[in-house]
């Protein structure tokens, strides 16, 4: 059993497969690729073929917390002797991606799957590839990762026919493709230096806010004071009469 472009996008568990949750995940996913499309109106495709009936879609798939930042995604597809199938959507298909959630999560459980692109293996860590994911992926299944999952969207909505795929591809060697593609180890530096961009902007903003309540505190603190000042009743001033009454008790006391 291979993987497919069409049935990645419905189920990549596969017929049968217990998919109660899959269906909430793929509504989720669903809407963030309407959203990425609004947001960026289509995405960046470049179609190569290396081999005869072997087509590499590389789409950049833009980072949805990281600005400016685009993931490189490649989907293989074959025409192979094992697929009888017309249309390309049903051929033998094969990714690679350098977002964080594949590398993670499904690059072991691609490979192990026969799903992986081994010829461009080299821009992931070697140990993403060879070790389970245990803890984020302990049941080692092939679900929905959410660039390849976007890719394949991307490439079903706007792809009708093997004719038009065969127009736009360049023939290319493999050695140019990898050149197109971005390191794993860049992608991670790109995304430390915005995580640590957005801390300080943090810190400045909480650092700005404290300033402002403090001046607030500061002045409510005078308004108060300059409030119980004025309450302090002032001595009424003693009459002539008075001044003279008290002048005479003084000198009867000597």
């Amino acid at each position: 059993m291979f993987l497919t472009i069409d049935q990645y996008v419905l189920n990549p568990l596969g017929r049968g497969a217990t998919a109660g949750s899959l269906k909430i995940v793929k509504g989720e996913y669903d809407n963030k690729y309407q959203n990425l499309l609004n947001n960026f109106e289509e995405f960046q495709v470049n179609i190569y073929k290396i081999r005869k009936d072997s087509y590499y879609f590389h789409i950049l798939i833009p980072s949805e917390t990281t600005e400016d930042l685009f993931y490189d995604v490649v989907i293989r597809i074959d025409r192979g002797y094992k697929s009888t199938e017309s249309s390309f959507l049903n051929w033998p298909m094969k990714a690679i991606s350098n977002s964080p959630s594949f590398v993670f999560t499904y690059a072991n459980t691609f490979k192990r799957n026969r799903s992986l692109i081994e010829e461009l293996k080299s821009i992931i860590p070697t140990q993403a590839v060879n070790e389970f994911a245990d803890v984020r992926n302990p049941n080692k299944l092939l679900g929905f990762e959410k660039t390849i999952f976007y890719a394949c969207r991307y490439i079903k909505d706007n792809f009708k026919s093997i004719d038009q795929i065969d127009k736009e591809s360049k023939p290319v060697n493999m050695r140019a493709l990898l050149k197109e593609l971005k390191d794993f180890k860049y992608i991670m530096k790109i995304k430390e230096a915005d995580q640590k961009r957005k801390s300080e902007e943090k810190k400045k903003e909480r650092e700005k806010q404290k300033k402002e309540l403090n001046q607030k505190i500061r002045g409510r603190e005078q308004n108060i004071g300059a409030v119980k000042k004025d309450q302090v009743p002032k001595k009424a001033p003693i009459s002539v009469k008075s001044k003279k009454a008290i002048t005479a008790k003084k000198a009867k006391r000597i």
